[in-house]
């Protein structure tokens, strides 16, 4: 992959843990704020067509919006592991606490030191510190 390529991806990857953070230290969960919408949405679909399957829709909502939600977490960490290592762990770990402590100076040197060092992380695995494992 090209080395521009690389960075930039790195970037956006460390961008977007920063978003979960913010989210947290706002008190805002957007994908439940989602999922709130579709699986009313969809109970309402449901139960004109048929008023016996809202009760399965209700049980089935919290699940699928747990599996969704694990699951997407998950693929983020791993694709967060693949393009950086242990590093990129790290840095993505920081930018998500800055992202937590926005409203305090802390948090936002967090924030700026992830977004800096991000472009710098190990292009392949022999410069990562995770090499050791193997």
């Amino acid at each position: 992959m090209d080395d521009g390529k690389t960075r930039f991806w790195r970037t956006i990857i460390v961008t977007v843990g920063i978003l979960p953070g913010l989210w947290l230290c706002l008190g805002v969960d957007p994908e439940a704020q989602i999922a709130n919408a579709f699986f009313s949405i969809l109970n309402t679909w449901i139960s004109a067509v048929t008023p016996y399957a809202t009760q399965s829709i209700n049980f089935l909502g919290p699940l699928l919006y747990t599996i969704v939600g694990v699951g997407s977490s998950l693929l983020s960490w791993i694709g967060v592991y693949q393009a950086g290592g242990g590093w990129g762990i790290l840095v993505v770990l920081g930018a998500f606490i800055g992202g937590c402590f926005i409203n305090e100076p802390f948090g936002i040197w967090l924030i700026l030191g992830s977004l800096a060092l991000a472009p710098f992380l190990p292009v392949d695995r022999e410069h990562s510190f995770d090499t050791h494992i193997y």
